[in-house]
């Protein structure tokens, strides 16, 4: 993912590591070595522990061997740091999102426990060109690199020192071992809930989604969703809201794992072609009926399997079978109004999820979702927006209208029946993929062939194994983690009154169960102290995390374990709230 003038240390955590080796380097060596780093002379990068390990591409033709070794820290330090970790629950809450604050470096610092290292005498580096200077170029080259992979995970400043942070704090009962290094959901799991047919503990979402999502027998999806066409033809799209603009304006404008710039302006200007685009789509008028032409036909019988791979089988159009997506969307979107009548039952009603698809395009209400395509390439699919209320009564829905056995899962040799709301959200996010894609929306950036462009808007997958990429899957997940708040277990409730002292309102906030949505919330400074709440607190402190990114007086109001309300004057209400 190599550009012209690549970025190093764009995070805090990246920008530290770079500012402490430069405030060592008297000889002013670092320099010689971006050029290097900037043409891609690093190959191999691996990082494990303290040891770093590269190829460099230098003058001669094979590349320069590079080993650099950083020194751990006593494991009673490490012990030290933990324990004074786990005293401050907003540190813990944003470390469950992979943000590592920078209070832990003050923390440790306080402490007197190194992290950084203080001379070149601290770090073992070894080069196998004939250069006597420590750090070469090609040494120099290895640590901007270096830097991009802090950028990607931060947690990678303590491993260096031997000191893993989640292991460490798991411990001491604090298991966030899947935020500092997150395991990708695998194919099958994104899309069925499932790992080699079983059930799976998905890192994502909450186990209240896994069961309302696990493929139920045939007697149960037939019993549940018996079809209803007329009203998924019905369907009232007139209580969708535009979200082309709120969606996004949720992530952060700058990610990491983007080195182009703006990537959430990039991805509004791309969805801004896609929502005009489809609206034309929507728009378009079918042919004038004719009797006399002919209609597809056929019990049209739609099969997926673990790996995203779509059968369309038993669906013709004047003798040739429809079996691409593509075709057979064309093939619906050319018949005329007046005989959609006519359409078998299964076709009828992925005609009905076509323009449903075109209207939550037109309006941006779609979301991504990231996954592990296999060990090496990450994949990822969009997905009507959940999170949104309307959206989610417009699934709910088709669920009940949808023919039962219309898309099948393929496990094995054998085809297994999906329950009514996995089988809508599957149909609909088919439809939403392949329309998004087909639209090439993206050719018109100057980095359409960049792999994130290209896993977003173009052929949704893409590798990300280069120097400096090892944390680019990982940091795509975490970014989008807001766009699926939908699936938590637990839901913060903001709950506000009227400040009798003051002319503004006391903000405190609340933890609602998606299992039980008619129960009264639990305050959240009850979350943080009553011992019933000790194996679900750290859900909770993951989601409240993510909230105080739009409000960060709230990681004080957390590290205060929430005893006193927060102030919001009358004028910062709308923003809050907006």
């Amino acid at each position: 993912m190599a550009l012209n003038r690549p970025v190093y240390g764009r995070t805090w955590w990246g920008t530290q590591w770079l500012q402490a080796l430069t405030q060592i380097d008297f000889d002013n060596r670092l320099p010689r070595g971006r050029s290097y780093a900037n043409r891609g002379a690093v190959r191999n990068l691996k990082v494990q522990d303290g040891q770093i390990l590269a190829q460099v591409q230098g003058s001669r033709p094979h590349p320069y061997q590079v080993e650099i070794s950083v020194p751990g820290v006593k494991p009673t330090d490490g012990q030290r740091l933990t324990d004074a970790l786990t005293q401050d629950p907003g540190l813990i809450a944003r470390l469950l999102n992979r943000e590592l604050d920078p209070n832990v470096l003050q923390t440790a610092q306080r402490l007197n426990i190194s992290i950084f290292p203080a001379s070149w005498k601290n770090l073992s580096m070894h080069c196998s060109c004939p250069d006597w200077a420590v750090p070469c170029k090609h040494l120099a080259a290895v640590i901007y690199l270096l830097s991009q992979e802090i950028d990607g995970d931060p947690f990678l400043v303590f491993s260096l020192r031997g000191l893993d942070l989640p292991r460490l704090l798991k411990k001491s009962g604090l298991n966030i071992v899947n935020a500092s290094t997150p395991r990708l959901p695998t194919s099958a799991e994104q899309l069925f809930g499932v790992a080699d047919g079983k059930e799976a503990n998905l890192k994502t979402g909450s186990s209240a989604s896994a069961r309302a999502n696990k493929p139920a027998p045939a007697s149960a999806v037939h019993e549940s969703n018996v079809g209803n066409l007329p009203l998924l033809q019905q369907l009232d799209f007139s209580t969708l809201s535009d979200l082309r603009e709120p969606l996004w304006r949720v992530l952060s404008a700058k990610p990491v794992f983007f080195r182009g710039g703006d990537f959430r302006e990039l991805a509004q200007r791309v969805m801004v072609r896609v929502a005009r685009l489809a609206h034309e789509w929507a728009q378009t008028p079918a042919p004038a009926a004719d009797e006399h032409l002919p209609l597809p036909q056929g019990r049209l019988q739609l099969t997926l399997d673990a790996t995203g791979q779509l059968d369309i089988s038993d669906a013709t159009l004047a003798g040739q079978p429809l079996s691409t997506l593509d075709t057979l969307l064309q093939a619906l979107a050319d018949v005329p109004l007046s005989r959609l009548a006519d359409l078998p039952d299964h076709l009828a009603a992925v005609q009905a999820l076509r323009a449903l698809a075109l209207h939550l395009l037109t309006l941006g209400a779609v979301v991504p979702h990231v996954f592990a395509a296999d060990a090496q390439t990450t994949g990822l699919r969009w997905a009507p927006a959940e999170l949104d209320a309307p959206v989610r009564t417009l699934l709910a829905q088709v669920a009940t209208a949808l023919p039962p056995d219309l898309l099948q899962r393929l496990n094995g040799r054998k085809k297994q029946p999906l329950a009514a709301q996995r089988q809508a959200q599957l149909l609909l996010s088919l439809l939403l993929d392949h329309l998004l894609r087909a639209s090439a929306a993206a050719r018109a950036e100057k980095l359409a062939d960049d792999p994130v462009v290209t896993l977003f808007f173009g052929r949704g997958t893409a590798r990300f194994d280069g120097p400096g990429e090892g944390a680019v899957a990982g940091s795509i997940q975490a970014w989008l983690a807001l766009l699926h708040l939908a699936h938590q277990a637990f839901v913060p409730v903001l709950q506000l009154e009227e400040d009798a002292a003051s002319p503004g309102f006391a903000l405190s906030l609340a933890v609602a169960e998606e299992a039980a949505p008619l129960a009264k919330p639990t305050a959240l400074s009850k979350v943080l102290s009553s011992k019933p709440w000790e194996a679900r607190r750290m859900a909770v402190l993951q989601t409240v995390a993510m909230l105080a990114e739009f409000h960060p007086p709230l990681n004080d109001y957390v590290r205060n374990l929430a005893k006193r309300p927060l102030l919001v004057g009358a004028a910062e209400l709308p923003a809050l709230l907006f």
